[in-house]
């Protein structure tokens, strides 16, 4: 029920943003009218419309990663800066080995290759072991073309120093601590 519930939450977020307020998700008790149909003004029920039609047609099954996308809804739904930006590192972090599935397709590889097991195991520990800000690093490297725009944003708000993705993943990185253990 839960992952039933976490992917409903996400889609409703998503595709039936706020339009008074920043609430996430909006329910509303239905009082036999569509109350908010009469303050909104033809385009934006258009655009509801075409949301309503796309989510229609998506299916639930398509979304993977329930936990990610329960991070992602509680970030979205909590008011306080900081514990927000928490769940949102916690989707990034969900992500850090997933990213990786060809490193361990290549080492699965390599063991039925080689059939040593010590090896792979050493190999595939090596990856888990990796420290976090490596592990961001390369998280944020394989999703870079979709990170430029807020790397650029990031950099003429002066949030990082160099407009470079490793500037903005030492700086994420560094953020992330300060809230967490109070380090700079």
């Amino acid at each position: 029920f839960e992952e039933y519930l976490s992917k409903a939450v996400f889609l409703v977020g998503y595709y039936n943003q706020a339009t008074i307020g920043s609430d996430y998700p909006n329910f509303y008790e239905f009082i036999g009218e569509d109350y908010c149909r009469y303050s909104l003004d033809e385009d934006v029920l258009e655009e509801r419309r075409d949301k309503s039609e796309e989510f229609n047609n998506r299916v639930f099954s398509d979304l993977n990663y329930v936990e990610a996308l329960s991070f992602y809804n509680a970030g979205m739904s909590i008011r306080e800066k900081e514990i927000s930006f928490q769940y949102f590192y916690k989707v990034l972090e969900y992500f850090f080995l997933i990213c990786r599935k060809d490193e361990f397709i290549t080492r699965i590889g390599q063991y039925n290759t080689s059939n040593n097991i010590d090896e792979f195991i050493q190999e595939v520990t090596s990856i888990y072991k990796q420290n976090e800000d490596i592990q961001l690093s390369i998280l944020l490297r394989s999703i870079n073309p979709e990170l430029q725009n807020i790397i650029n944003d990031a950099h003429s708000k002066k949030y990082i120093k160099q407009n470079t993705l490793d500037s903005f993943s030492e700086s994420l990185y560094l953020y992330r601590n300060k809230i967490v253990h109070g380090k700079s």
